[in-house]
């Protein structure tokens, strides 16, 4: 598994790799974990007063952390695409955070916020942007 790993990442940059490792991941828990809640979201009481259409919110939330596993495996394939989406979906997960720590849950906000903040900070690693700016000169 090491040795396919490696071959796939050998012309990364070890940002990067660790990179697109971290998305792939996040991805692949966040879109476990969306299925899970949504599927099995049963109102309660007090719910009635919320106007939410909860399966198009899971389907919003899964597509979300599906973008994850796409941008990592689209870094993996060397596409510059892969990083710039990167760079946004972990803007946005940053501006979730917020929300999520006025809503109290710090529980979840201090993890979002943490991976969020590790994923812009491999996003903006000099090495990664190097490389992003080679290979859009290489064009």
């Amino acid at each position: 598994m090491k040795d396919v790993w490696m071959r796939l990442t050998a012309k990364l940059p070890s940002s990067l790799a660790a990179l697109s490792v971290l998305a792939i991941l996040v991805g692949a828990i966040g879109l476990v974990g969306a299925v899970a809640l949504y599927a099995g979201y049963r109102p309660i009481e007090g719910d009635a007063e919320v106007a939410m259409n909860v399966p198009v919110t899971g389907v919003m939330v899964g597509l979300y952390f599906l973008t994850f596993i796409v941008f990592g495996v689209l870094i993996i394939k060397g596409k510059t695409f892969g990083h710039s989406g990167l760079v946004l979906t972990n803007v946005i997960l940053a501006l979730i955070t917020v929300t999520v720590v006025k809503s109290g849950a710090l529980w979840l906000a201090v993890p979002m916020g943490l991976l969020a903040l590790v994923g812009l900070a491999l996003c903006f690693h000099p090495d990664s942007m190097n490389w992003y700016k080679n290979k859009f000169l290489e064009r």
